[in-house]
């Protein structure tokens, strides 16, 4: 038995996995193909049926909801560290 050392590992962390990667995911690529295909249709061919400010908007109001979240998880992570 003297070869035999247990050792407790710990249960791996949130940081381990990133925040939010169902958010970061789906939002940040959003708002990525939501800006190209604006400014693709909506400003370079100028197609005049386009509602490029509305994808802009769009396209912006993604980024800032996943910003929004990771401020209130890194506030949330600040105060329970505390």
């Amino acid at each position: 038995m003297s070869g035999l050392q247990l050792h407790a590992t710990p249960a791996p962390s949130h940081k381990a996995h990133g925040h939010g990667p169902l958010l970061r995911y789906t939002l940040c690529p959003i708002a990525f193909l939501g800006m190209a295909v604006t400014l693709f249709f909506g400003f370079a061919l100028d197609e005049p049926g386009f509602p490029k400010w509305a994808m802009l908007a769009f396209s912006v109001g993604a980024l800032l909801v996943y910003w929004l979240y990771l401020a209130c998880l890194f506030s949330l992570e600040r105060l329970v560290s505390r």
